[in-house]
């Protein structure tokens, strides 16, 4: 008996009949995919062991770890390797090369900032 012979018949057949054997090769088809994947789902089970499972992410911490550590030291020599009168050099450079016109620079900063601003509207 070949397939296409054995359709002709299930064309054959009335509806519910079809419909019958329908859900019957569905749930036959079901339960052979459920059981390969319960027993597959075991046998992964049985392969893990808990300390393989946590063993990555221990892994990556302490990396993370090291790293971390490693950034901190170098971020200290860098500001070791600084000058410690760091700030007041910077305060003798200001007080020293620029004139004192701040109150014009800051008034003129201030109207080109304003005059840069867009229109608010008002209520009436």
């Amino acid at each position: 008996m070949s397939l296409q012979s054995y359709i002709d018949k299930l064309r054959e057949k009335p509806i519910r009949e079809r419909e019958r054997i329908a859900v019957i090769a569905t749930g036959v088809a079901f339960s052979v995919v459920f059981v390969i994947w319960l027993l597959s789902f075991s046998e992964m089970n049985k392969n893990e062991s808990p300390e393989s499972a946590t063993s990555p992410v221990t892994n990556q911490l302490e990396d993370l770890k090291k790293n971390i550590d490693s950034d901190k030291q170098s971020v200290q020599e860098m500001l070791q390797s600084l000058p410690k009168n760091f700030d007041e050099d910077e305060e003798d450079i200001n007080d020293e090369s620029f004139p004192n016109n701040e109150p014009e620079n800051q008034n003129q900063n201030a109207n080109e900032s304003q005059n840069n601003l867009p229109e608010i509207p008002s209520l009436p």
